[in-house]
């Protein structure tokens, strides 16, 4: 019982760490001017 609680609390953890990333880099893109606003979401997708 602990163990599947431990797992699920691993899992919802480690799963967010990747998309997590992602988000930084896009962030930090718009943040240093090379990404511009009219291409959001393209960059999002080539991420």
């Amino acid at each position: 019982d602990e163990v599947n609680f431990l797992m699920h609390i691993a899992l919802e953890k480690i799963a967010f760490i990747p998309f997590g990333y992602l988000m930084d880099l896009l962030r930090w893109k718009v943040f240093d001017g090379t990404i511009w606003k009219d291409i959001y979401n393209q960059e999002w997708w080539n991420l």
